[in-house]
């Protein structure tokens, strides 16, 4: 019942128990390797995409948020939508080292645009707007014609021929 911090023979012991333990900490830590291994089922294959197509995707799928807000008339989430898609925009251009503007923000923007435009025709549902969301909406009404500026020559060309736009896009 004797403690080893009592015991003379103390320092030898404690110099073997840590050559002890270094051995036992060798093994755990392959241990936590091989459970980093198991972490992909044995079914499935990683996929490995390019940056550009890891921006390009997250896009996408804002502006498949931004339809989904349109939906329903949620003007919050669609103004966070908005900002999140304008982020998106630097960073693509910064990745893909391109002047030119993807065919996709544009055609999110006049997809806007024409939302905002029946939203503000509708003095109605503006009245019946929660203030948040009429918050919202004077908010991304005022980022819009502010942003729009910036790409008006494009928005144009896209309303003009939006077929050929998106065939460009694709191929």
């Amino acid at each position: 019942m004797s403690s080893r911090f009592w015991s003379g023979q103390g320092d030898s012991d404690s110099e073997e128990d840590g050559a002890e333990r270094g051995r036992s900490a060798g093994d755990g830590g392959s241990r936590y390797l091989q459970a980093n291994a198991s972490d992909v089922p044995d079914g499935q294959v990683r996929v490995v995409r390019s940056a550009k197509d890891k921006c390009f995707d997250e896009m996408s799928r804002t502006v498949h948020q931004m339809k989904n807000a349109m939906k329903i008339n949620d003007w919050v989430s669609l103004q966070q939508s908005f900002d999140k898609m304008n982020k998106q925009l630097e960073k693509v251009m910064r990745v893909t080292e391109s002047d030119k503007v993807p065919t996709l923000y544009i055609k999110a923007l006049v997809l806007l645009e024409d939302f905002l435009g029946q939203a503000l025709g509708n003095k109605d549902a503006k009245k019946k707007m929660s203030s948040s969301h009429a918050k919202a909406l004077n908010s991304v009404k005022q980022k819009l014609k502010k942003n729009n500026k910036q790409y008006e020559d494009e928005i144009n060309k896209y309303r003009e021929h939006p077929e050929t736009q998106s065939e460009e896009e694709t191929a």
